[in-house]
């Protein structure tokens, strides 16, 4: 730990979003303009660090400590994170909530870092870097292949696993989510075990699933019990095939905004005044996209 090092979380998915960003913006524009020789040296750190992650040997350089701070930031064994048996995906110590992983290996955030990594060879290739493409579709295999043999139980995906048989079944708001999965990539949309996953995270059998008099939807251990999070609800519309889901989705929002017209982090799905975080740009950003996309379909005037 070093000062002026914030946060020093090891979390894949910063990773899995530079790779999604670049693709992104070469899918939209066609043009290899940016992917110059400083972008190729930072995607083969970023490929480097992801390799080094795998720990297929079980050791691993990242270690994080800090001392008497909040007990969501706690990593066990050292700092390194609960044991694992590698098995191709990459270890991640904190998810995206910025909480600590339980067990090492997210689920969501491997099978989104996989798509990524499979979006951004095709970048790679047209910057005249095949070596780098190689290695990034290399590795999403491996990944997935890792997700195929581990995460699956009872037809559906875990949230967390270490490869060992050890495994978390829960959603988290934050994405990327097991709810995210298709809106980046991570599976198809009529993937079976997809379904299986979504009907049970969004029922009761999900423990960070919520329901109240005003709004229902999943939240996460970042904020505690009975707090409703607008981003999952915009990642709920997002995945829906069910116009009349995504509509109801979108008047849940604009009743829990409690006259601010912006998403919070999280309310309470019983009294949405009681919510954390007045500015969330993260929620405001993914419920605009929501609104957007319904509008775009025709549902809203």
């Amino acid at each position: 730990m070093r000062p002026g090092v914030h946060e020093r979380k090891w979390e894949p998915d910063s990773l899995s979003a530079f790779c999604r960003l670049s693709a992104g913006y070469f899918a939209i524009t066609n043009s290899p303009r940016p992917f110059d020789a400083t972008w190729r040296d930072a995607l083969a750190l970023a490929l480097k660090t992801l390799r080094t992650e795998q720990r297929m040997d079980g050791s691993t350089p990242y270690r994080f400590n800090r001392p008497h701070g909040d007990p969501t930031d706690l990593v066990p064994n050292g700092g390194r994170g609960a044991p694992t048996r590698p098995n191709g995906m990459v270890h991640g110590a904190f998810r995206p909530s910025d909480d600590a992983c339980t067990l090492p290996f997210n689920v969501p955030v491997n099978l989104a870092l996989a798509a990524a990594l499979e979006q951004v060879a095709s970048v790679a290739r047209a910057a005249n870097a095949p070596d780098l493409a190689a290695v990034a579709q290399k590795l999403a295999a491996e990944i997935r292949a890792g997700a195929e043999r581990d995460s699956v139980v009872d037809g559906r995906w875990a949230y967390e696993i270490d490869g060992l048989g050890g495994c978390l079944m829960m959603d988290d708001a934050n994405a990327p989510s097991l709810l995210a999965l298709p809106y980046l990539g991570g599976c198809k949309p009529d993937d079976p075990r997809y379904a299986a996953t979504r009907r049970w995270i969004l029922s009761a059998d999900n423990p960070w699933w919520f329901a109240g008099k005003i709004a229902k939807g999943v939240g996460s251990p970042h904020t505690g019990p009975r707090k409703v999070w607008p981003i999952a609800l915009a990642i709920q519309g997002f995945t829906s095939t069910d116009s009349a889901e995504r509509l109801e989705l979108i008047r849940m929002l604009a009743a829990t905004h409690t006259g601010t017209y912006l998403a919070h982090e999280s309310f309470d799905p019983d009294d949405p005044k009681v919510f954390t975080r007045s500015w969330f740009a993260w929620a405001n950003t993914l419920v605009g996209e929501l609104i957007e996309m319904a509008a775009l379909d025709g549902l809203l005037e």
